[in-house]
């Protein structure tokens, strides 16, 4: 019996000391974060005003991500649109003499 009293003393004194070790890493990863969470902090104020659209436009996106996304018509209308104007793009870098779209001369004369 005398035995088993000090295997639960080593025992509980093993536990003790992982509790500890386990304490220090998780103080060691907290800190961590706070360091890592303070960095991006930095570098997304340096981002909105440096870039302010496209810190506008990821917001939007990561909105959508998380609020459910958005209506079947909507995402429709913006991917043919998108789809339109990169075939534009493509058909003028392999056809450069092809004529533009009415909008494009428009910008181009002003």
């Amino acid at each position: 019996m005398a035995g088993q009293g000090k295997s639960a003393s080593a025992s509980g004194e093993r536990l003790k000391e992982y509790g500890r070790e386990m304490r220090r890493e998780g103080d060691a990863l907290t800190e961590s974060m706070r360091g890592a969470a303070g960095e991006m902090q930095k570098l997304a104020a340096e981002q909105v005003e440096g870039r302010p659209y496209l810190a506008l436009g990821a917001a939007f996106g990561f909105g959508l991500v998380l609020g459910g996304g958005v209506p079947m018509g909507a995402m429709r209308f913006a991917v043919r649109t998108a789809a339109g104007m990169l075939a534009a793009q493509a058909m003028e870098a392999i056809v450069p003499s092809a004529p533009a779209p009415r909008a494009a001369r428009r910008r181009r004369s002003a």
